[in-house]
């Protein structure tokens, strides 16, 4: 019964989470995971409530690319913008990673969730959510006048954004 025991004690203490380490090594040394390390997400995007046609633009930031949708709707006859579209643009590794290292990790963390007014008077609300280790952080501002903690990264983000070719609305009347 004691060697039952014993064996479920160091069952549970092997599955407890705790890193091993080597026997050759100092104590404070963990031994390397092959677990795979939980990727980095960006999302962004904006909206405008006093719109007509696409008010709503998505994004996710990939590796290798930008997956972009715009959303149909707002004041507007919604026959001249009937659906949602979504494209990928495709990005080269140097492209990610410049975008990548504009995100100023320390900035972002101590930025306020809400920044000014998102979408008072139709400036528009323009968000980023950053995902680390699972745990998502979303910061919302008015897209008129940005975020002065954030601009370099927004400002990336943005231009990324432009690189998306939309096909032109239906004209109306036709």
């Amino acid at each position: 019964m004691k060697l039952y025991l014993l064996l479920i004690v160091l069952a549970v203490t092997a599955c407890s989470g705790v890193p091993q380490t080597a026997s050759n090594t100092p104590e404070n040394v963990p031994i390397a995971s092959d677990a795979p390390v939980a990727p980095m997400l960006i999302r962004f995007g904006s909206s405008h409530g006093m719109c007509i046609g696409y008010c709503t633009h998505e994004y996710v930031l990939k590796s290798d690319g930008l997956v972009a949708r715009r959303k149909g709707g707002g004041r507007g006859d919604p026959s001249t913008h009937p659906a949602d579209q979504e494209q990928f643009v495709a990005l080269d590794k140097a492209t990610f990673d410049a975008v990548m290292a504009k995100l100023d990790a320390t900035a972002f963390d101590a930025a306020p969730d809400v920044i000014g007014c998102p979408d008072c008077a139709d400036g528009g609300r323009c968000w980023v959510e950053v995902v680390r280790d699972g745990k998502p952080r979303t910061i919302t501002f008015d897209c008129s006048t940005g975020s002065e903690q954030l601009k370099p990264f927004t400002d990336a983000l943005l231009n990324l954004a432009a690189q998306v070719k939309w096909p032109e609305a239906a004209q109306e009347g036709q």
